[in-house]
């Protein structure tokens, strides 16, 4: 999934900086999770990075994407399954999108 890989390295830097609007990125963040295949675990952690650093920039703002967002996570969770550091990622996403 080399395009999803392109897209992170690209949202990832513009999604951390105070001007830009990331809530135009959650769209395309979940459609990467959507499309990511089962074996590639690196990408998977770099989305839900992203994911993540989304979410904590919304904050309350997030409330709109939670619909879109929370079907996902249980999904990904299993099939995570014996991958800590990815189940981190995703547990992150359940706490910063419902606390």
């Amino acid at each position: 999934m080399v395009q999803g890989n392109t897209t992170i390295c690209i949202l990832l830097p513009m999604c951390d900086t105070e001007h830009t609007r990331v809530e135009l990125f959650v769209h395309v963040t979940l459609r990467i999770i959507i499309g990511l295949s089962k074996q590639d675990d690196l990408l998977h952690m770099q989305v839900f990075s992203l994911l993540n650093l989304i979410i904590q920039r919304l904050g309350e703002d997030i409330r709109p994407f939670v619909e879109a967002i929370l079907p996902l996570l249980p999904e990904v969770w299993q099939e995570a399954e014996g991958q800590s550091l990815l189940r981190i990622q995703v547990g992150g996403s359940v706490c910063h999108t419902v606390c």
